[in-house]
């Protein structure tokens, strides 16, 4: 895929409120990535005034809002048409919104605001990480924790340990003919500044629009 035709549109919530500072700092990074041309939209609607068949990917931040229904199908058609999904702490979104859940590939079931947690790696690396680009090492983040109910098919790659076992962190999955990646935490400007996670999403949105490279 040519480099100049990777538009990416960001659906980015409100502009204040919850996650003001987790929206600043993943806004300010995505612009930074010369490779894409980023579209930011502050809002929760998919904008109108163009298909979303013009964009490689669509990258969702959300928190607090909620995707309507809407949103949802939306997304649903552009995915299963061959477009590329990169969802970050949206899991509590699809709580109501059962085409959602069944896009993302989970839901939430339980969430614990302000705690600190080990991210690993869960050994099945992204295609598109298998050159130059190795499992991350461990590192920490202090988040919010999601427990997840999810699709025994998805492919997950980072997880952290709790009580009841490996929780997953990040997954992926083709849905249509289309792919969707998925990062649990970033409700925190902490989190979406980790070089880390920046890695890790950076990486998930190389392999996303590459879909049709066969990557």
């Amino acid at each position: 895929m040519d480099s100049h035709s990777l538009h990416v549109l960001c659906l980015a919530g409100g502009r204040l409120g919850s996650g003001f500072a987790a929206r600043r700092a993943l806004v300010r990074w995505l612009r930074g990535l010369h490779r894409f041309r980023m579209r930011i939209v502050y809002d929760v609607e998919v904008p109108d005034d163009r298909p979303l068949a013009f964009y490689s990917a669509v990258v969702l931040y959300l928190p607090p809002n909620r995707v309507t229904d809407a949103t949802a199908a939306a997304l649903d058609d552009y995915v299963v048409g061959g477009g590329a999904l990169l969802s970050i702490h949206t899991a509590a979104a699809a709580d109501e919104v059962s085409a959602f859940a069944a896009l993302l590939g989970g839901r939430c079931l339980a969430r614990e605001e302000g705690v600190a947690f080990t991210v690993q790696h869960a050994g099945e690396p992204l295609a598109a990480f298998t050159q130059g680009f190795p499992a991350l090492p461990a590192f920490s983040l202090f988040d919010e924790l999601h427990i997840h109910e999810y699709d025994a098919e998805n492919r997950v790659h980072y997880v952290t340990e709790t009580e009841s076992g490996a929780e997953p962190v990040a997954w992926s999955r083709s849905h249509g003919r289309g792919r969707v990646f998925y990062l649990s935490p970033g409700r925190r400007g902490s989190t979406l500044r980790n070089p880390s996670v920046r890695k890790i999403l950076q990486y998930a949105l190389t392999w996303a629009v590459g879909a049709d490279q066969g990557s």
